[in-house]
């Protein structure tokens, strides 16, 4: 627009000028002396070159097209605009494709933490209730043994009631025999040796019966133990197949979730 307001005003100061000198020329009484000085001027100027004003219609033509003179509808962007536009939206374009690709890594990162967290918590969970169950068998197993136990106290008390009752007439007739007053001395050695033989033969039998209790009770311990560990391994596996099925149903719905989410963003992309 300031190219063509400058052109206006040059064409009209010419205008003016020309205007300006053809009055002056007309109020003005030709001179003949004038006439001859300014003749004798142009004989002695050189002979224009009519032949170099060829080119002007083309100087011409060149200068006006130095002027953009496109009328735009309001609302319509120029060539210019649009070309910036689409630099900006290119430019926006791959921004945002970068901010996925971070965004991909950084999700596949918490795909893989999270998944390995999660097999993590499902052991934990798992060692969680067979430890539990292992300390309910134990549990069993200690009041089951102190049962036992109790039972097989009893039933020394009885046997060692029953051999007292048996060896005590043998003994209170023997330490009857060692009050007579007339006894030899030999007689009386051998009584009281009898004597200390039975006894010593009565604990004996009261030791041997407590042994064989407690070995009972420990084996009654001992197989309690090695039925609840079989029977723990077994619920182990249980518990471990159904951990794994349920680990796997989880990954894969976390999987899909993600693949999901990266098909959508790259469809929005415009990566297919």
């Amino acid at each position: 627009m300031n190219k063509v307001h400058y052109l206006f005003c040059f064409v009209a100061f010419v205008l003016m000028v020309t205007v300006f000198s053809l009055g002056v020329g007309l109020f003005n009484k030709p001179n003949l002396a004038s006439f001859r000085c300014v003749e004798e001027e142009n004989m002695l100027l050189p002979t224009p070159q009519w032949s170099s004003y060829a080119c002007l219609p083309e100087e011409a033509r060149r200068f006006w097209q130095g002027f953009n003179w496109q009328v735009k509808k309001p609302g319509e962007e120029g060539p210019l605009f649009l070309e910036n536009r689409e630099k900006a939206g290119v430019l926006s374009t791959q921004q945002e494709r970068m901010a996925f690709k971070i965004e991909l890594a950084e999700r596949e990162a918490l795909l893989e933490e999270t998944v390995k967290r999660r097999q993590k918590q499902i052991e934990l969970e798992l060692e969680g209730r067979v430890k539990q169950k292992q300390n309910q068998d134990l549990h069993l197993i200690k009041v089951a043994t102190e049962k036992k136990r109790k039972e097989q106290t009893l039933e020394l008390a009885d046997f060692q009631r029953k051999n007292e009752e048996d060896y005590s007439l043998k003994l209170v007739g023997l330490h009857f025999k060692t009050k007579i007053p007339d006894l030899a001395p030999e007689e009386r050695s051998l009584l009281a040796k009898e004597i200390s033989e039975l006894e010593q033969e009565l604990k004996t039998k009261i030791s041997e019966k407590s042994d064989q209790l407690e070995k009972e009770l420990q084996l009654f311990a001992q197989q309690r133990r090695e039925a609840v560990t079989e029977e723990l391994e077994n619920y182990r596996q249980r518990l471990k197949q159904k951990a794994e099925i349920r680990f796997l149903q989880e990954k894969q719905k976390l999987e899909q979730e993600f693949f999901e989410w990266k098909q959508k963003s790259e469809s929005e992309l415009g990566f297919y």
